[in-house]
């Protein structure tokens, strides 16, 4: 509970301070973007083609200012988060949503997707728009560093890796985890949770931070575990011998007669 209480506190101070600066940084950004973008195009009427220098530093200047706007808009969002509106949500079919939107990504990098999902239903009171928020970042993250990081040779036709999505009920908690056979978090005790902590080279710091926010305002928890897992060898593939588990606690619904509707403002009546 101390530390849950000490992470919140760092959160809501970087929180304020990140409020305070992303909307007059934001200005300059849009203004840069709008003139390289006509930049762009008085260089394409001046008969520059791709590969032309002047129309190369464009393009990656664009990307950076991109890149910015991108972390000033988790900046915002790591600052004010929108309150949550909670409804009874069947996790399987949020599980199956983010599933299917990232499926297409994990199969361009050769990675295998896969659900494990109980038979029976699992609901909780949940805002279903940030659930999948959550979801679909603990996965990318999986996809991401599976497809980074060093992997041993897999079998020809093999993916590169593996990633499961898996749900299970607890008598009070529902538990969702995202498991993948990347190369792992290299540092076990490592504050992914803080603010601009990131293990991306490119990465803003912020995702897992706005994630364990989320999953705090559903009263649940969010948390982790990487190391060495035990030898696995297929005849399509040879994992990599780590296993990394991101893992969400919610509260399940009891009685669906007893669990009121919100109002229009997300609360309970």
């Amino acid at each position: 509970l101390q530390k849950r209480t000490r992470q919140a506190e760092r959160l809501a101070s970087i929180g304020r301070l990140a409020a305070g600066r992303a909307h007059e940084i934001r200005n300059p950004l849009n203004g840069a973007h709008l003139h390289l973008t006509l930049l762009d195009r008085i260089l394409h009427k001046r008969g520059a083609k791709e590969g032309d220098e002047a129309l190369e530093s464009v393009h990656t200047v664009a990307r950076e200012v991109q890149r910015l706007s991108t972390l000033v808009t988790e900046f915002l969002q790591f600052a004010r988060p929108q309150p949550v509106t909670l409804r009874s949500t069947p996790l399987a079919e949020v599980c199956a949503h983010a599933a299917h939107l990232l499926g297409p990504d994990a199969q361009r990098q050769g990675i295998a997707l896969s659900l494990d999902l109980p038979l029976t239903a699992v609901e909780v009171r949940a805002d279903r728009d940030k659930l999948t928020q959550v979801l679909v970042n603990l996965v990318r993250n999986a996809i991401e560093a599976i497809a980074a990081g060093p992997m041993d040779a897999p079998r020809p036709g093999a993916p590169i890796g593996h990633i499961t999505i898996r749900l299970r009920r607890h008598p009070r908690d529902a538990f969702i985890e995202v498991e993948d056979d990347g190369p792992g978090i290299a540092q076990s005790d490592a504050p992914i949770f803080d603010a601009f902590y990131s293990t991306k080279p490119s990465g803003t710091g912020l995702g897992l931070p706005i994630a364990y926010r989320i999953v705090q305002d559903h009263g649940g928890a969010l948390t982790y575990e990487s190391g060495p897992a035990a030898p696995r060898i297929s005849e399509t593939h040879a994992a990599s011998g780590h296993k990394t588990v991101f893992r969400i606690k919610l509260p399940v619904l009891g009685t669906h007669e007893h669990d009121p509707e919100p109002d229009e403002h997300g609360t309970d009546p």
